[in-house]
């Protein structure tokens, strides 16, 4: 086997191994449980961001 075919074969072992060895690692992962415990007086927030120019005046009348 001559040098650039062997240099050829490590980047293609590199590029599809690497891939292979996370995709591997992270199904024996994703498996294992969480341990997640819900709240239930959980309560989210929400934000509404209103775009304006030049209209500090009238976004808290238009708010309110």
């Amino acid at each position: 086997m001559d040098l650039l075919t062997a240099l050829g074969a490590a980047l293609a072992a590199a590029h599809f191994g690497t891939p292979l060895a996370y995709y591997a690692a992270a199904r024996r992962w994703l498996k294992t449980p969480w341990r997640i415990k819900p709240d239930p007086t959980y309560a989210p927030t929400a934000t509404v961001a209103i775009p304006t120019y030049n209209e500090t005046g009238h976004k808290s009348k238009k708010t309110s």
